[in-house]
């Protein structure tokens, strides 16, 4: 999700970040949520922003840099606005079939055949030699780090990999 900076970034809540949120605002998600579209202060917003960064899998300091930098006025406010408000949407609701598959929602076997086999031509093209017959899915999660050359990158769930692979938002 872009966060302002024109870039996608993983943006998570779990248990952990929604304890922090409310520590650090005074207000439980559900009150946060109700109410955020009404009156959520720009420290609620970089609060939302950093700790979904850090439920992503950026570390902590990386997550309170960008936070800062695109949640903080007077830069513009609305993109980091907006996908605050996704993200504790997405609690809420579930995922936004834009955003991904629904609830419950299966990747198919010829979809996947067709993602595997577009992730082991862009491997092929760009020079790695593939054994395919004991590929695992953490290997597949391998090949899609070292072509989005960040090795650091945390594997997403199977279908959010395959929504982000398959291009669609």
């Amino acid at each position: 999700m872009d966060i302002g900076e024109g870039r996608e970034r993983r943006l998570f809540l779990g248990v952990d970040e929604l304890r922090q949120i409310k520590k650090e605002t005074g207000r439980g998600f559900f009150a946060l949520f109700s109410q955020f579209h009404l009156n959520a202060e720009p420290d609620e917003v970089q609060a939302v922003i950093r700790l979904a960064l850090i439920g992503g899998g950026m570390s902590p300091s990386e997550a309170e840099d960008i936070a800062t930098y695109y949640a903080t006025p007077p830069r513009p406010m609305r993109k980091a606005y907006e996908a605050a408000h996704k993200v504790l949407s997405a609690i809420w609701n579930g995922i936004d079939p834009q955003d991904g598959a629904k609830d419950g929602e299966r990747v198919s076997d010829d979809q996947m055949d067709r993602l595997i086999d577009r992730i082991l031509g862009s491997a092929l093209k760009n020079g790695a030699s593939i054994d395919t017959r004991n590929l695992s899915i953490a290997d597949l999660l391998s090949l899609v780090r070292a072509a989005n050359d960040d090795p650091d990158d945390k594997p997403a769930a199977p279908v959010d990999l395959f929504m982000k692979l398959h291009g669609s938002k």
